[in-house]
This record gives structure tokens, sequence and C-alpha cells, in this order.
């Protein structure tokens, strides 16, 4: 029954969110349901993600689980794919109908509404044998909720630059470093179909994470001394400079379709995380050869928590071992080492990438050194963290609102400044 139930309730949700009446998957049919009978007796964990058809992450999703299900014969693993838009609001209503995939992969930003709501299995006694506590980042630290380990952090990073050289060395442009010359050689790169900088220009989950490499870029944090921070000046600056941006990115565009009229050469310049690198590299990447990295053009780096493996609660005790078992392969320094190549990214056990990569690979290095410096762009409030979901999308109206209209920034974030208060009040 509970499967059934879940199949109803994904396949609604993914209608809702795409308007198509199947859900994408990769290893077993989308209700999860065996067949044959040498599958009759097999355990089925269900694992919905929004990585399952993302290059890079998606293969090294599907080895990992090839060698799980190798090492336990009865297991099989339905990794099904949900759309990012709208996949946290697709969890809570999975979880809040008692009918919780087995494997969670979450946003990490969203990790503690989850948690709040005492719907994930803590990890520590999972952990406590092992030497994840002592070679994890420093940033596992926003997984724990009132000292319980609530996930596992598989990326922690930085932002950075990215730039079309060619684009920039035609028009006699520097590299920017500053704020103020990233808006100069926008708009000087903005003309006959060609955008200078790319920003998400629809309402989703991303439009929280590019106003806020501004905010925390420039020097700012949403809360300050216990409260909202909103309306000082800096903050106000900071934020227009997004806003100029946004205008100068093309119009309509989630997040990727913005990544990719930069890999077609449409888009000069973006601030993104190091999980793009391969793309951008790649031989589908129409740019590709002329594609270059560098510190994000801010005072200080901006970084975030990408995401995170956790169990859920509601499960049966098998299960539940098997889920750790799994996060525990997950974290191995072998398949470390393999989320470092397949994604090109830093990872959060230390010590696992090769000089031998590093030395091939040379952007890891740049990579490494944005997620050493990064000062997260989630505000650091408990209350904030646990209603994050609410907060950011309340964000995200507010920075639609300044790039549709011509209202004051002052006024937006004045405005956003009260909703927010009422959403989740900073604990002082």
């Amino acid at each position: 029954m509970r499967k059934c139930m879940r199949s109803l309730v994904l396949t609604v949700l993914i209608i809702a969110l795409t308007g198509c009446s199947s859900v994408s998957q990769t290893n077993s049919s989308a209700t999860g349901t065996a067949t044959g009978s040498s599958d009759e007796a097999k355990i089925v964990l269900d694992f919905p993600s929004w990585q399952a058809e993302e290059p890079g992450f998606s293969d090294w999703w599907k080895e990992l689980i090839s060698q799980f299900e190798q090492e336990h014969q009865n297991v099989k693993v339905n990794f099904t794919s949900i759309p990012f838009k709208g996949y946290v609001d697709a969890l809570l209503t999975m979880f809040a109908a008692n009918d919780p995939p087995d494997i969670v992969h979450l946003p990490s930003a969203s990790l503690l509404q989850f948690a709040k709501n005492d719907w994930l299995e803590p990890l520590d006694e999972i952990l406590q044998d092992t030497d994840i506590p002592q070679t994890w980042s420093s940033l596992q630290s926003n997984m724990v909720l009132n000292g319980k380990t609530q996930g596992l952090l598989l990326l922690g990073y930085g932002f950075n630059l990215y730039y079309n050289e060619k684009m920039l060395n035609d028009a006699g442009i520097a590299v920017p470093t500053t704020p103020e010359q990233l808006l100069s050689a926008a708009e000087a790169l903005t003309k006959d179909g060609i955008y200078g900088f790319g920003s998400t220009t629809v309402e989703m989950d991303n439009v929280f994470n590019e106003v806020s490499m501004f905010i925390i870029g420039e020097g700012n944090q949403w809360i300050k001394d216990g409260k909202y921070n909103l309306t000082d000046e800096e903050f106000v600056k900071a934020v227009d400079h997004y806003r100029k941006l946004l205008k100068m990115s093309p119009q309509g565009v989630s997040v990727e379709q913005k990544r990719q009229l930069f890999f077609d050469g449409k888009i000069a310049m973006i601030i993104d995380g190091p999980f793009i690198y391969g793309q951008a590299k790649s031989d589908k990447s129409v740019a590709g050869p002329n594609i270059k990295i560098s510190p994000a053009p801010f005072p200080q780096t901006p970084g975030n928590v990408s995401n995170n493996l956790s169990i859920a609660k509601n499960i049966e005790p098998e299960k539940k071992k098997l889920v750790g078992e799994f996060i525990k392969l997950a974290a191995s320094p072998q398949w470390q080492a393999k989320y470092a190549e397949y994604s090109n990214s830093p990872v959060p056990r230390a010590g696992v990438i090769s000089e031998t990569y590093l030395n091939d690979h040379p952007e890891m290095k740049v990579f490494a050194e944005a997620a050493k410096n990064a000062v997260s762009i989630i505000p650091d409030s408990l209350n904030v963290r646990t209603n994050f979901n609410q907060f950011s999308k309340t964000v995200q109206a507010a920075m639609m609102e300044l790039m549709v209209t011509d209202k004051p920034t002052i006024d937006v974030l004045r405005k956003l400044q009260d909703q927010l208060s009422k959403i989740a009040t900073p604990e002082e």
C-alpha cells in the first residue's frame, strides 16, 4: 500500500511540475515495483533526485548505485528524476503524506526544514565507527540540529566567475575583479544579441543564490546583530548591482537555460559553482575552448552547501540499515575521489584528490581555494534555516519584482524585510 501511495504522490507531483505524465528514471520502473520471479524478493529503496539526469553527477550516482547493488544482491535502488524547480515542495509533500523516499537527497539549504519536523533519522550512530567525523569539511556543521547529525554533506563550494575569454579580449575588457568592473564589463558586452552577464530571470530556487552572491560577496549579511539587515545602505547597494545585471541578462530563462546560453556563446559571463565546469568544457559547449574561470569579483567569496544524503525516519529498520550503508559507501575515499572527478568539484572528505589529478586539472585548485575561503550565503539563523523554503520563495518573488518594475530598490527591500519577519524572526 505504501509503495502504491508513493507512486501516486510522485506521479501527481511530476505532472504538476513538468506537465508530463511519466517520471524519468534510470534503474527500475517508475513505481519501484520489481518484476520477474528472481526480483520478487528484492528490497526496493526509492531514491528520487534532481541529479538523476544531470551530466557528471548522474554518472557518479549510477555507478555508485551499481556497486551498491552488486554488494547487496537482494536490493534494488529505484533512482528517479524530479526537476529541481519544485523539488523541495515535492519531497515535503511526500513526507507530509507519511510516505517518504528511503534514500533522502536534499538541497542542503532545506535540510533543517525536514529535520525540525522529526522526519529524518540522525546519522550519529551510523557515523561514529567511521573516520567521517574527523575527515569531513567544517561545512558539515550545517547538517546538525540540536546536536544531532541530520545529513551527510556531499558538496560545499565557493562561487567563481566563468567568462568567455575571446569575448572579453575582442572588446578589450579585463577580467572583472570588483562588482563595479563586472557591471561596466557586462554593459559594454551587451549588444547585437549577446548578453554581458547571465542571471536566472524566472522565479525559481536559484534566484535566492544569485542575489545572495552579491549580498554576501560585497561583505553584507541577511542578518546583523540579531535583526534583518535589508535596509542597510551597503545591503541596498549590493542588491542594486544585482538588479542592474538582471536587466543585462536574457529574460525569462531558468538557471539551466542561462548556463546553456553561456555554453553556446550567447552570454559573456556568469557566476556559478564548480559543478558546471564539466559541461562548460564538454564537446557540446560551443564556447568551451574560450571559457575560463577566476575568483568571483567580490571582496569576499560567497559560498554554499549544495546537497546531502539523509535517511527517512519513518521507514523499516532493515531499510534504514541499508541506506546507512549506502551513505557510508558514498562517503568512502574511493567514491569521494570519483565524485571529485565526475563533478569537477571539491569534496568534503580531505585528502582523496590525487596530486596527479590536481596537476592535470588546475581548475580544481581554484575551486578548492574558493571552497576554503567561502562565506555561506545561508543566513546564520536557526529560525530561518528551519523555514528556508518559504524564506527563499519570498526572496525570489521580491527579486522578480525588482526585475519587472521600476520601484525603488529600498522600497522593495523594506517590504521584503517585513514579509521575512513574519516568516522567521532572527534569534536575538
